[in-house]
């Protein structure tokens, strides 16, 4: 048992057990009054979460406040990347807030309600002054309040502190499977895992690709695994378990945060995180191969099963979390001038499964194309009603090389072909481009159909 486990069950315990004390020592009118103060700095730490995260945010240190310095920490490129790291600290500090709120009204409540109370209500266990009997069933009722009293400060104080570790464990151990699996430099077209010294090529002894030592980096890496380990073994603790179990809904309460109108929370914007993550290690399967590499059969089934990897990853998120990913990756795009055009791409309501299916129809369209000498119109056409499915990969082949069809005929008869189409506007104009036509269908020429060259250009 680590000291995480150790500790967050020696509070909840601490707080049933001496709840149930103090409720057999005040009785059922004192235990009933202070449950209900309970309650009531309860509503009080939530109302108070929010003013305390954002003034926290606001307090300047050297002149500068911390949501100053993060967003200054993000490059000025990406500002809207570093807004969603802001939302995550806010909405961290939040959860964190609530609970520091809750414990600071229950001690001064304490202060101030418990002398009332001793003034109103008789203290149990002593002989009522009417009857000159020991009021022992009022010490059983008080305890039974003082119990969930307990309980409940048991809660309110371990539920948000159990998201934020939970929250930050998953999101941990996602970062280290995708630090596991990153990539290191090319050696004969293969880029080799750096754990690899099996044929010289990966990284090995403390030795980076340069030549140079990586101590530094090796000691990071075991304090990440050791953080790992601590944080594993208490969320599959039994006291992490039961929090986890009662706690989710709850947490998205009190770690949560209206900002611009919107309302994030520690959990989505963990979550979007952890997406990303899961997204970059399911990517990460495809290898950097070329387009010939990847429409051969031999790699086509593989390929389809990243997007299903995909698909998954994608369906487990919540739709906070999607739209956290979807600005995140749009920012990024932004990044990138204009190279690739997604802007008309859902990323939230993108569905991977299907873009697996297209680019499978895709590669099997290029192997048919691969023995002939020239494509058809028809396979022209077949290539087209493939690409035309996908919300994600024509913005993709319609950003890099136009295609080469010479031949007037071909060209009017494609562009009528896809004028004729029932598809928006953005949608036509990207499979246009990509076919080299941009709206146009007289652009002459003297060769013939389009060559197997040109579908895999396509590809």
């Amino acid at each position: 048992m680590n000291a995480v486990v150790l500790g967050v069950s020696i509070v909840s315990l601490w707080f049933v057990l001496f709840g149930l004390i103090f409720g057999f020592a005040r009785g059922n009118g004192r235990s009933i009054t202070r449950f209900v103060v309970i309650v009531l700095c309860i509503v009080g730490a939530f109302l108070l979460r929010e003013p305390i995260a954002n003034g926290l945010m606001n307090i300047k240190i050297g002149g500068t406040s911390l949501q100053e310095s993060l967003m200054q920490s993000i490059h000025q490129d990406s500002q809207q990347m570093a807004e969603v790291l802001v939302r995550l600290v806010k909405v961290c500090f939040a959860a964190l807030a609530f609970v520091a709120a809750f414990l600071l009204l229950k001690w001064l409540t304490a202060l101030i309600v418990d002398p009332i109370l001793f003034a109103f209500f008789p203290k149990t266990g002593k002989e009522d002054k009417k009857t000159g009997k020991v009021r022992k069933t009022k010490r059983l009722l008080g305890g039974v309040f003082g119990l969930l009293q307990g309980v409940l400060i048991a809660l309110v104080v371990c539920i948000p502190l159990n998201g934020v570790v939970t929250n930050y464990y998953e999101v941990l151990a996602v970062t280290s499977k995708t630090t596991e699996t990153t990539y290191v430099r090319p050696v004969d077209g293969v880029y080799a895992d750096a754990t690899d010294n099996g044929d010289g090529s990966g990284v090995s002894d403390g030795e980076s690709g340069d030549g140079q030592t990586n101590g530094g980096s090796d000691s990071s890496d075991q304090s990440t695994a050791d953080m790992l380990a601590v944080l594993e073994e208490y969320v599959n603790s039994p006291v992490g378990k039961i929090y986890n179990a009662i706690g989710s809904v709850p947490f998205d309460w009190v770690g949560s945060m209206e900002i611009d109108g919107k309302t994030y929370t520690v959990s989505g914007q963990m979550g979007a995180f952890k997406g990303l993550m899961e997204l970059a290690n399911a990517m990460g399967e495809i290898s950097d191969g070329g387009n010939a590499d990847m429409l051969d059969p031999s790699n086509t089934e593989n390929i389809t099963k990243v997007f299903d990897d995909l698909d998954k990853v994608w369906s487990g998120l919540s739709e906070e979390s999607k739209e956290s990913v979807a600005e995140i990756a749009k920012a990024a795009l932004d990044m990138t001038e204009g190279e690739i055009d997604l802007s008309g791409v859902d990323f939230v309501n993108i569905d991977f499964k299907k873009e697996g299916e297209v680019f499978a129809n895709i590669s099997e369209i290029y192997n048919d194309v691969q023995g002939k000498d020239q494509a058809s119109v028809d396979d022209c056409k077949r290539l087209i009603d493939a690409i035309a499915k996908s919300d994600l990969i024509l913005p993709l082949v319609a950003s890099g090389d136009a295609m080469d069809i010479a031949d007037a005929d071909v060209r009017a008869e494609i562009t009528d072909y896809v004028n004729n189409m029932d598809m928006m506007e953005t949608k036509r104009d990207m499979l246009l481009k990509f076919l080299g036509l941009s709206g146009s269908t007289d652009n002459g020429g003297e060769s013939g159909n389009e060559t197997p060259s040109d579908v895999q250009q396509a590809a």
